[in-house]
């Protein structure tokens, strides 16, 4: 808390009451040098998570009187540093006298990090803990796996209980703990040795990683967006920063989750679907389905169908699946190609609506994975909430995907028109570390994942619901508008990121109140109004940044509505006939591959060959 002097509300300029106002939520990067390579990446996560950075740069002179303690005011202060940083400051008696008593005594949490083995680490380690925890050691194997603790949900959300790896041996440790003690928490082990542990001391919560480095949210990842080979790096510093700051950080209200089936019709059966099972499943488990339809076949629905899609909203929707599913049809870089697809699905998911009752979510899911940024900027355009695909990269363009880029929710942002990334079934702990990052958990199949009927699917959200048993099971277009990160500020104020040109807002507490809202609108395509449950409101920019204001009831919900030019007002060529008899003859001969052939695996191994041996020719 500080104290300010402000004008009393008459505006007497004669009087000024003392007003105590909150600290603002920071954290203190404590390092020997501002050039500390290690500091810097705390700082940049720090900065990202939403978080106030204020450096403190221990100099010599402050070593060696040990005055370097009055940068540490008793009350709120939480430190990060590194072991190395320790070594070099605990060479003096005097300070090392400070760091078992009034230094510790100053801090809520302290939290280090930069082990590697080194012999100086045996000191540091007895300074903080009084010899509880020894120096860290090697790995003896590069196949040890992570093991979070089932107790350790408080700290390490969505991920406690799981094992998962390999490690990295040339970064990773293990400590060795001489003494169990009572206040000796083991977050994170590898191998039975503790990796990230927590020590409670008279007042302040030590917490301690055996790892050497700290990853630099700015180095390109691969482009499945897969943060489980640079965990020890970067997750335990998050668990740290969240749980110490929680609704301060940028942070997800709620958690999602969806199981998306690509291509089907709506008929009993497709393939080795059959939604009759899939739905007692799904009643029985607790999950939802998304199927990807293809706007092809909007008239090829089976009434009885139809009708179970109308009648449990609570677990099917549909969404869109390209316009023919032809060959890469979005990965075209030419602009009337790609608004006639779009205007031609858009216009044959209206007419299955209107001839079905089926409704749809204006969410684009891309054919074969395949995209280019053109693509993006004409789904904008058209009214598209978003899109959903398993790579962030689009043909024309590389992406640089980054862990700065992930900790949005959206993989990636082409002209403020977002990209969800989705992921086959296969590492549970990928899906818990999109939960915990506050992304949805979009999980995408074909008809032939059910080939042994429903269990292995239930077998997979039966591990994930055990993973996050508060996760929201709904159809895409609900968790894209619901999309959005938010953290409160010292003032009380909400500040919220969101993605898509539709946000559904809630307010989950009692109390009223103010929110200021942000969406990156970069890109040629003008917003045209806003609207708040269709009444039209002022809005801004800064920069790039969409802003708008507003204040909301304790448990109201309200509707943003971002609309921008419509492309709809273009005239393009139509399809010619023989793209139509194109487009149909493949999809025939797809759905005969998804009915028959894959019944029988010679006969799909010979389709593949055949198949193959025409693309070359």
């Amino acid at each position: 808390m500080r104290a300010v002097l402000s004008k009393p509300r008459n505006n007497d300029s004669r009087e000024f009451e003392i007003v105590t106002m909150p600290m603002r939520p920071e954290v203190t990067i404590l390092s020997l040098s501002g050039s500390d390579q290690i500091g810097r990446n705390l700082a940049a996560l720090a900065s990202a998570m939403g978080l106030g950075v204020r450096p403190v740069v221990v100099t010599t002179e402050m070593v060696a009187t040990g005055s370097f303690l009055e940068s540490f005011p008793i009350g709120g202060k939480c430190v990060l540093t590194t072991s190395r940083t320790l070594a070099q400051i605990l060479q003096s008696k005097t300070v090392l006298e400070q760091v078992r008593g009034a230094f510790l005594d100053r801090l809520d949490s302290l939290f280090v990090v930069g082990f590697s083995g080194e012999k100086h680490e045996r000191f540091v380690l007895d300074a903080l803990t009084g010899g509880t925890v020894n120096q860290p050691v090697p790995l003896a194997e590069a196949d040890f796996q992570y093991a979070v603790s089932p107790h350790s949900r408080d700290v390490c959300p969505y991920l406690a209980g799981l094992t998962f790896g390999p490690v990295d041996k040339t970064t990773d440790f293990g400590f060795v703990v001489s003494d169990e003690d009572d206040h000796l928490v083991r977050h994170i082990q590898i191998s039975n040795l503790p990796f990230f542990l927590e020590l409670k001391t008279r007042r302040c919560r030590v917490f301690l990683l055996a790892c050497s480095t700290v990853a630099d949210i700015d180095a390109e990842l691969s482009p499945e967006g897969s943060l489980r080979r640079c965990f020890s790096h970067l997750i335990p510093e998050m668990f740290f920063l969240r749980h110490m700051f929680d609704s301060h950080c940028w942070h997800t209200p709620e958690r999602f989750a969806c199981f998306i089936v690509d291509d089907p019709l709506l008929r009993e059966r497709y393939g080795f679907l059959e939604y009759g099972p899939l739905l007692e499943a799904m009643d029985q488990y607790r999950f939802f389905t998304t199927i990807a339809f293809i706007p092809w076949n909007y008239r090829r629905t089976k009434s009885s169908v139809a009708r179970l899609f109308k009648e449990r909203l609570d677990r099917f929707s549909l969404s869109v699946h390209g316009c023919d599913h032809t060959e890469a049809e979005y990965a075209s870089g030419s602009h009337d190609d790609l608004l006639r697809r779009t205007r031609t699905a858009w216009q044959r998911m209206t007419l299955h609506r209107q001839e079905t009752g089926v409704d749809f979510d204006p969410v684009m899911i891309f054919p074969m994975g395949s995209f280019s940024t053109k693509a993006l900027r004409v789904l904008k355009s058209c009214g598209f909430l978003g899109a959903v695909n398993s790579t962030a990269g689009a043909v024309d363009q590389s992406v640089h995907l980054s862990i700065r880029g992930l900790l949005e929710l959206p993989a990636v942002q082409y002209e403020g028109f977002p990209l969800f990334l989705r992921r086959y079934p296969e590492e549970l702990s990928d899906f818990a570390l999109d939960l915990f990052l506050g992304k949805p958990a979009l999980i995408v199949e074909h008809h032939d994942y059910f080939r042994e009927g429903p269990d292995k699917l239930v077998d997979f959200v039966s591990h994930l619901n055990r993973v996050a048993p508060d996760v929201h099971w709904r159809g895409l277009g609900t968790i894209l508008e619901r999309a959005h990160l938010e953290k409160t500020g010292s003032n009380g104020v909400v500040q919220v990121k969101f993605y898509t040109r539709v946000l559904r807002l809630n307010n989950q507490g009692n109390a009223a109140l103010h929110y200021v809202l942000r969406k990156a609108e970069a890109g040629g395509i003008r917003v045209s109004r806003v609207l708040r449950d269709d009444v039209h409101i002022p809005f801004s920019f800064d920069g790039n940044d969409l802003v708008v204001e507003l204040d909301l009831p304790g448990g109201a919900e309200t509707v943003i509505q971002v609309e921008c030019e419509d492309s709809f007002r273009e005239t393009v060529p139509d399809f010619t006939v023989k793209e139509r008899f194109n487009a149909g003859l493949r999809r025939l001969l797809s759905e005969f591959r998804d009915n028959y052939l894959s019944r029988n695996d010679f006969l799909m191994r010979a389709a593949r060959r055949l198949k193959a041996a025409l693309y070359r020719c």
